[in-house]
């Protein structure tokens, strides 16, 4: 995959918004973590998503003399050039069912998935090294440091589900709620019991993070009919949607 192909496909916002299958998931993956201009788009588009979710709930100030539906407009657009070139405005997300922008916003709280080293015992090579090294910053809570490590560990063309788990908990740990959602969607295709349950949950908080109510709800509702532990958790925030 090269850049071309990036743009003429729209690759960067299906990617974030995890409608590639997991063969064109794995190529844009190698593609963009070796190609600087597409890393910094992606990065930027990701960003752009987050402050999109959070600004349209806001409503401007009505003054006497100002028509706001056409100046509003107009300004909004030119801020989505200026801060994504362009990139942002195929991006449409659905309208919070009925959950303040506050609600959202704690709802959307996580607190760090556990880890234990004890998990990697199965894992060999170089591989197995590289995650333990990256899962040191995690362990004493630089996430971003983490997450730079764990890019590599992905990069190297590791299907492991645990680096991909560890990846979207990274990002989403770091306020990046899109690229968490693209690698935790990597763990629920690879279909890994451990860490689904998890992985489920975590993305329904990032979709909260970008708003996407209904996206979170159905993995909210997965988490449930799975039982075990998480499932208490996910049906007190169903509770509050």
């Amino acid at each position: 995959m090269n850049c071309i192909e990036v743009r003429n496909g729209n690759t960067m916002e299906r990617y974030l918004r995890g409608e590639l299958s997991e063969e064109e998931s794995q190529q844009f993956e190698e593609h963009y973590f070796s190609c600087d201009d597409c890393y910094e788009s992606l990065g930027n588009l990701s960003a752009a998503r987050t402050e999109l979710a959070k600004d349209r709930w806001s409503v401007p100030e009505e003054r006497p003399g100002i028509r706001w539906v056409g100046g509003w407009a107009w300004a909004w657009s030119a801020a989505l050039v200026v801060l994504v070139a362009g990139l942002a405005m195929w991006w449409r997300a659905p309208e919070p069912s009925g959950v303040s922008k506050a609600e959202l916003v704690e709802l959307a709280a996580v607190e760090p998935p556990p880890y234990s080293p004890r998990n990697l015992r199965s894992q060999e090579g170089e591989n197995a090294s590289g995650f333990e090294e990256a899962m040191i910053p995690y362990q004493e809570g630089d996430y971003q440091a983490a997450a730079e490590r764990l890019e590599s560990v992905v990069q190297s063309g590791s299907q492991d589900a645990t680096a991909h788990f560890y990846l979207g908990a990274s990002y989403l740990l770091t306020d990046r709620p899109d690229l968490a959602i693209a690698s935790l969607g990597r763990v629920i295709e690879l279909g890994e019991g451990r860490y689904l349950g998890w992985a489920r949950l975590c993305r329904a908080k990032a979709h909260l993070g970008v708003g996407d109510v209904e996206a979170a709800r159905t993995d909210l509702e997965a988490v449930v009919a799975r039982g075990g532990e998480l499932a208490t958790q996910a049906q007190e925030i169903l509770g509050q949607l």
